[in-house]
């Protein structure tokens, strides 16, 4: 223990050098890695230390925290403020209760406040103000002074996640679950939510169902909120998308608003493990005049889903593989393309296939189809030739 805090002291006095100027406005950046992540294994082995290497984590920490400077701490996030406070201030049995409550909760506290003073309190003896699983209780015995609890904006993450994503009968349908961190959602109406598509300066706005999702409380990995109505559900037609009736392409931000206990946050909606809601399909919506067919596609970019609206100028009808000779078959409205060009990723490497067109008589009712339909033909693969070759 003690030598890990020499080592850090070292660290310092090398970056505070007056020899080393270039060197001094580092020292501030390496403090704040500490505060955040450098000591926090020495924070988190208390709980099973022995009683003198306590007191000796104590010692080297309260001399750290003398020396760094005070500015860093008002910025850091509330369950880290909470901590050093509690270390520099020497009350360690609060610290082992903090500690062994965010075992069971990380990053868990109940909220209190009106909206723009809001502050978090430790359900240490007591079951939390403000009812999360048990309803409301005592007030926490633990004390801690208004700057250290009171909450911003990023002590109030979102967690959203999509479940399921599929079409119906040309109705894009979207289930999941979202909620603000430390804000419960145990009842249908504990919070306002609302969808939002965003293009540019277009917005769409649209309401979303409430939906009982207990899932969305056992996957929050702590056991003090219960966010069993945060589930959502919404169906969105794709034509609304469109502006005076013609479609246009591009990227649209699939989002929500969330309102609970005068906050409000509006986040990003991220991907599901499996399923509809990890890779959601695409959708084919008719357009005018010769340009065939619109192409709706949900997917995340950055983690963040989106809908991307294109013409589908080009498309696969179909492919085979035949006597080792793989045949492609595309669908392209106007001129017929003269070849198929794959180009490689990885090494830019560009191959071109001659292609065969096909013309069809088109039936009644098929004027709209695109052709002609392509018939693009791959070289059998080659083996590579074996030793003394």
């Amino acid at each position: 223990m003690r030598e890990r805090f020499a080592a850090v002291a070292a660290v310092r006095r090398f970056l505070a050098d007056p020899a080393r100027t270039h060197l001094n406005a580092y020292q501030r950046d390496y403090d704040r890695a500490q505060l955040t992540d450098g000591l926090l294994d020495l924070v988190e082995t208390l709980p099973a230390a022995a009683p003198e290497t306590r007191t000796a984590f104590l010692d080297c920490a309260r001399g750290f925290l003398a020396g760094a400077d005070p500015r860093l701490f008002p910025a850091l996030p509330v369950e880290l403020r909470m901590r050093w406070y509690l270390i520099r201030a020497g009350r360690m049995a609060d610290l082992l209760a903090l500690l062994a409550h965010e075992a069971r909760n990380p990053a868990g506290f109940a909220v209190a406040g009106p909206p723009l003073r809001k502050r978090a309190v430790l359900p240490l003896g007591g079951s939390a103000a403000g009812g999360g699983r048990g309803g409301a209780g005592e007030v926490p015995a633990l004390e801690l002074p208004p700057g250290v609890t009171r909450l911003e904006r990023a002590d109030f993450p979102v967690r959203a996640k999509v479940a399921e994503a599929v079409w119906r009968e040309g109705v894009w349908c979207l289930r999941g679950y979202a909620y603000i961190r430390n804000l419960a959602a145990a009842h249908r109406h504990s919070y306002l939510r609302t969808a939002v598509l965003s293009c540019g300066r277009r917005r769409i706005l649209l309401p979303l169902r409430p939906l009982l999702m207990p899932e969305a409380t056992v996957e929050s990995g702590q056991e003090q909120h219960c966010y069993d109505w945060s589930g959502f559900e919404v169906r969105f037609d794709p034509a609304r998308l469109r502006r005076g009736g013609r479609w246009e392409e591009g990227e649209w931000r699939v989002g929500v608003l969330l309102t609970s206990a005068g906050v409000v946050r509006a986040a990003a909606l991220g991907a599901a493990q499996t399923g509809s809601g990890a890779a959601p399909g695409a959708f084919d919506a008719a357009d005018e005049g010769a340009a065939g067919r619109v192409r709706i596609t949900p997917g995340y970019g950055q983690g963040r889903l989106g809908l991307s609206v294109a013409r589908r100028t080009r498309r696969l009808a179909g492919h085979r593989v035949a006597a080792g000779v793989l045949e492609v078959t595309v669908a392209a409205p106007g001129p017929a393309p003269s070849a198929l060009r794959l180009t490689h990723q990885g090494t830019g490497t560009v191959v071109s296939f001659p292609v065969e067109t096909a013309r069809e008589a088109a039936g009644p009712g098929e004027a709209g189809v695109p052709r002609p339909l392509g018939r693009r033909r791959a070289p059998r693969p080659r083996t590579a030739p074996g030793p003394g070759s």
